[in-house]
């Protein structure tokens, strides 16, 4: 009797041990990252005839970009985290970031000073109220730190923030750290996804996940900035609003798993009309400029979706539309955007922490966009002084060589352009080469 009453003891004392480690927890974490990206155009064309003209390509020329970031994490309850994130940037991209749809490297912004610059990126808390007492585990990453939540859960999430960390994500297609340089295979591009110049907005969200469903709702309350591609936020929050909703299934078809997200966005900010922009005659050549004495509206959706072909590759598509009527506000002048992807890792050829991908996409704009901007307007990424019209073509390539393990990732790229800018005169192509240096802990 005392040895079955013995054997028991060992048996549970063995499943509470594995128990305890399965959901082994940590209550702070830290990781760095610093990315390093230098690219250069071979296009050199004739400018075109304008004073103000944003065209793409029209000299060789090389930039340089420096993103540097600390990610700090603090478990201050069961299910409560606040995580804060600090950056430095510094640089700026081919020809000021302007000239492009899809411009060529995510890790620029829209800023004339290319000296460092450093801000707080982030700054949220994170909640979970649990709607099952069945746990998952969660591993130590940048703004997760190490332990379980549960399977079933309701989520609030408030502060200082980044949209995309929550919205539009897509495992072979999203981060410009170590995936695809181009801003429009970061996330749709047609998503003009509320944020300042540096990306990165003041809201909240509200999260519905059922693990072993495979389902999640998510619905965002957010600010836009006050002014186009503005540093400042707008907190007239009785006029300006964002909303931003998502759901997310996941399941299986002929043996491979596949990823469906559905985005949806309604933005209300002091966005011009193009079809009220004014004329402004006294210039030579005459231009046309937005009014921006009122709130108005744009909204949007997209389609993302990936296939796992098997355990070290796979590929994505993402189709996104707005409605193309008011300005671009926050992201980029696209007005719809269709891209398609293959990713893989090296496993294959006994590299596994290697990484490689190929794509291509296509950028539009709206009608009204189109004729404003034929009229010799321009907005904070585009303005030739005039535009014979054609869908912007954009194809990408890049490998990500993992050094010493994984801490240092060095990736070669290489971007094609067809009518740069959305404008047949620059049908020519454009070649830009790059290289990433990425390296964090």
């Amino acid at each position: 009797m005392k040895t079955k009453k013995a054997a028991a003891i060992i048996i549970l004392s063995y499943f509470s041990l594995k128990a305890s480690a399965q959901f082994k927890k940590e209550n702070f974490n830290f990781h760095y990252q610093t990315t390093v990206v230098t690219q250069k155009n071979f296009k050199s064309k004739k400018p075109l005839i304008n004073p103000y003209s944003y065209t793409f390509g029209t000299k060789d020329e090389v930039a340089t970009t420096l993103t540097t970031s600390g990610f700090s994490g603090w478990r201050i309850a069961n299910n409560t985290e606040i995580y804060f994130n600090t950056e430095i940037a510094a640089g700026t991209g081919l020809n000021l970031a302007r000239g492009l749809g899809g411009f060529v490297n995510g890790e620029s912004f829209r800023v004339s000073n290319p000296a460092p610059a450093f801000y707080i990126a982030r700054v949220y808390l994170n909640h979970y109220f649990p709607l099952t007492a069945e746990r998952e585990n969660l591993n130590d990453g940048i703004n997760q730190v190490k332990g379980s939540r549960p399977q079933k859960y309701i989520r609030v999430l408030a502060g200082k923030l980044a949209m995309t960390d929550f919205f539009d994500n897509n495992t072979y297609s999203h981060d410009s750290r170590t995936q695809f340089f181009n801003w429009a295979l970061m996330s749709s591009g047609a998503w003009d996804y509320p944020a300042n110049t540096r990306g990165y907005t003041v809201g909240a969200m509200i999260e519905y996940r059922n693990t072993p469903k495979n389902v999640a709702y998510r619905f965002a309350w957010s600010l836009p900035p006050s002014t186009a591609n503005g540093h400042k936020l707008d907190y007239n929050i009785q006029q300006a609003m964002c909303y931003t909703g998502e759901v997310e299934r996941k399941f299986s078809l002929f043996k491979k798993d596949i990823t469906i997200r559905a985005l949806a966005f309604v933005n209300r900010a002091m966005m011009g009309v193009y079809t009220d922009a004014t004329p402004i005659i006294s210039q030579t050549p005459p231009y046309i400029i937005l009014q921006h004495n009122n709130y108005h509206i744009k909204y949007g959706y997209s389609i993302n979706s990936e296939i796992k072909l098997n355990d070290w590759s796979g590929v994505f598509m993402r189709a996104g539309y707005n409605d193309g009527k008011t300005e671009t506000w926050v992201f980029t002048e696209i007005d719809g955007s269709v891209s398609l992807g293959y990713a893989a890792n090296g496993k294959k050829w006994k590299r596994k922490d290697d990484y490689c991908g190929i794509a291509v996409l296509a950028n539009t704009l709206s009608h009204e966009h189109q004729n404003y901007l034929k009229a010799g307007g321009y907005g904070f990424m585009l303005g030739d002084g005039s535009l014979n019209y054609a869908p912007e073509m954009i194809a990408e390539i890049y490998y990500n060589f993992a050094l010493f393990n994984g801490p240092i990732f060095v990736s070669p790229n290489y971007q094609i352009i067809i009518n740069a800018g959305y404008n047949k005169d620059n049908h020519a192509p454009n070649h830009v080469i790059g290289a990433r240096v990425h390296v964090r802990f």
